[in-house]
């Protein structure tokens, strides 16, 4: 299909839609969720909230942990790729650096003049 106001072309007959179901709720932040990440390797999903906290799930949605230390909103989340570590920015103008197995920082950078959204 071909629309004129924009050129785009679909070919509808190499688009597959995943079958994709509800596994459970992730309850547990106060206030809303910023950013969510799957890691697939070891099943892994973690949150991010306006509530200052990440959250570590397993893919049935029970909560493993809980990483607190920033000041304000959470911005992003990211897994390094070996699944070991879990790196959060936030708008208090920080970035942080955890160890995903005992939920311990191992490193807070410092010193950004805007926030780390």
């Amino acid at each position: 299909m071909t629309t004129s106001k924009s050129n785009i072309l679909i070919n509808s007959s190499n688009t597959t839609i995943p079958q994709v179901k509800k596994v459970s709720n992730l309850k547990g932040h106060t206030e809303r969720c910023i950013d969510t990440i799957f890691f697939p390797v070891q099943n892994l999903i973690a949150t991010v909230s306006a509530d200052r906290t990440t959250k570590l799930w397993d893919s049935q949605g029970s909560l493993l942990n809980t990483f607190e230390g920033h000041l304000d909103r959470l911005g992003r989340v990211a897994f390094h790729p070996s699944g070991k570590y879990l790196g959060t920015t936030s708008f208090d103008k920080t970035w942080r650096l955890w160890d995903v197995e005992n939920g311990t920082e191992l490193l807070l950078q410092e010193g950004h003049s805007r926030y780390m959204g």
